[in-house]
């Protein structure tokens, strides 16, 4: 892993955590475990 990009994640993941955000994931399961994949956001 790049090193600016593991800073970049630390310092969202230290943001988001002030601004008391909490984020849910469902469907996982529907995620093959190995190969890649295309996730789409649905903004409804």
């Amino acid at each position: 892993m790049e090193p600016v990009y593991g800073t970049v994640i630390q310092l969202a993941r230290l943001v988001w955590r002030a601004q008391g955000l909490k984020f849910t994931v469902t469907g996982v399961e529907n995620l093959p475990k190995t190969g890649g994949a295309v996730i789409a956001i649905n903004h409804t």
